[in-house]
């Protein structure tokens, strides 16, 4: 037996004894040295992510040690970190490079037991060795960062100008918007503005990035005045924000509009998924701006059912194909189940 923590209901979670992970072929089990609290996670303990169940050990983000390995590629004290995404490499979506549809895919912390314990079995395909000088408490921020980088090498070629000469806003001083700020400005970037609530974080966000931090809700950021803006919060109220400050023609980023946000929002009351159809001007690309007819949007996320909440914005806001990836939906399609269709970076066209 080993210890984990134990979600056992909404607002709880116990220390218990738990059975230790058995080697299965292929795989190995690390020995867990640091773990993050991402924000699903915080989403599952307050009781709004029906993907995590009572009885599981959640925590995908960590770094560790190997304890044993059944795969050639690691021995027994290598430093490493993974993928949470575990996926078959079999299936179509695997086999054309698109892992991250993966029709059989999973996730350590949600489909199967997760970092928040002693020890974690994991498929040696998602595990990634790091160095041995690099400390555990840094590599655990591997996954988010990669979230974010990722985001901004598929986002800035979309630039009309390089971002160094733009103003940018990043909405959100938690892990991604604050791992953001610190990577548009270690890229050059002078004019980043961070939007955060929380005083003490906004506090530190602006203190370790360098960034000019500031209260949304004391200081409402101006209409269309931003080349870039990072919505790394997710919610209603941030989505609305970031198109009223997003200049015409200028990119967004919308990370973690996940499910248990938005029923959140739907659980506040009020009608939801708005988007006024004079804001589309502002999300579209020059070549179809004069039509005034279109609207795309980057979203970064790596899991779970995201862009259906978009999606049905965009059908509510009047658009009648809305296309994700390479998937079209109808509108025709009226409940939002319809419209999972999970993928860590995409961008969702819609055309009247």
């Amino acid at each position: 037996m080993m210890k984990a923590l134990v979600y056992t209901q909404p607002h709880e979670m116990q220390c218990r004894d738990y059975p230790e992970p058995t080697l299965e072929p292929g795989e190995v089990i690390i020995e867990i040295k640091a773990s993050g609290i991402c924000g699903s996670d915080m989403h599952a303990y307050h009781g709004h992510d029906p993907r995590r169940q009572p009885g599981l050990v959640m925590g995908h983000e960590l770094s560790g040690e190997i304890h044993a390995s059944a795969s050639p590629r690691f021995k027994a004290g290598q430093k490493v970190t993974v993928d949470p995404l575990i996926t078959c490499g079999c299936c179509s979506y695997c086999r054309t490079g698109r892992d991250n549809l993966c029709e059989n895919r999973g996730m350590v912390g949600m489909s199967r037991p997760g970092a928040y314990a002693e020890f974690m079995s994991i498929p040696a395909s998602s595990v990634i060795p790091i160095s041995d000088d690099m400390p555990h408490i840094m590599a655990v921020l591997t996954e988010p960062a990669a979230t974010v980088l990722h985001a901004l090498n598929i986002s800035l070629p979309k630039m009309a100008r390089p971002v160094q000469e733009c103003k940018v806003l990043v909405i959100g001083g938690g892990a991604i918007g604050l791992l953001m700020a610190l990577l548009l400005r270690s890229r050059g970037v002078h004019h980043v503005d961070l939007a955060e609530t929380n005083p003490l974080r906004c506090a530190s966000a602006g203190e370790h990035s360098k960034a000019r931090a500031f209260d949304p809700v004391a200081e409402p950021p101006a209409e269309s005045i931003y080349d870039y803006v990072v919505d790394a919060v997710g919610r209603k109220v941030t989505r609305e924000m970031a198109v009223h400050a997003l200049k015409p023609g200028g990119v967004l980023i919308n990370f973690d509009a996940d499910y248990s946000a938005a029923l959140e929002d739907e659980q506040q009351g009020g009608k939801k998924h708005e988007l006024p159809e004079n804001h589309a001007h502002k999300l579209v690309p020059d070549d179809l701006m004069a039509e005034n007819n279109a609207i795309t949007m980057e979203i970064g996320a790596y899991h779970g059912p995201r862009p259906q909440w978009d999606v049905q914005l965009l059908i509510e806001a009047g658009f009648e194909r809305v296309t994700v990836d390479k998937g079209v939906y109808k509108r025709i399609y009226a409940e939002i189940d319809e419209f999972i269709n999970p993928t860590p970076i995409f961008t969702i066209a819609a055309f009247k």
